[in-house]
């Protein structure tokens, strides 16, 4: 069985951050390509495994958000394939609220990204979010 661990799943560019949705842009100019992330588009971008992990993406530093509901709904276009998991970014000031928000969507997990989000693994933040998940 083949399970694709991080996948992503996203409506426009922008929603990885300005800085990314240019680099996309020029990488498919220069390719003569067309980027296409639509719930349709990853559909048959997973086809060929069992299940995959549908990540959501959220960084103040970058200015990057694909939406937590977005990914929900993604997932539950096919539940038995597809899991969900929340992009939270501890530096948020409503990070426990989007923890919070991610477990009425019926997401399975958090992920982060210190690199992306501009805090170091240990911050207090990031632990009081990590303890609230061990938590739950």
């Amino acid at each position: 069985m083949i399970v694709d661990c991080s996948t992503r799943v996203f409506n426009a560019p922008e929603q990885l951050g300005r800085e990314m949705a240019e680099s996309l842009r020029r990488m498919t100019a220069l390719r003569g390509t067309r980027l296409e992330s639509t719930a349709a588009a990853h559909e048959r971008a997973t086809e060929p495994v069992a299940a995959a992990l549908v990540h959501g993406f959220r960084s103040k530093l970058l200015d990057a958000a694909i939406p937590n509901e977005f990914v929900a709904e993604v997932v539950r276009s096919n539940p038995g394939r597809l899991a969900g998991i929340a992009g939270i970014d501890p530096m948020a000031p409503d990070a426990a609220t989007q923890l919070d928000r991610a477990v009425e969507l019926g997401l399975v997990g958090v992920s982060v990204s210190p690199s992306a989000q501009g805090f170091h693994p240990t911050h207090s933040d990031a632990m009081r979010l990590y303890a609230r998940v061990d938590q739950l």
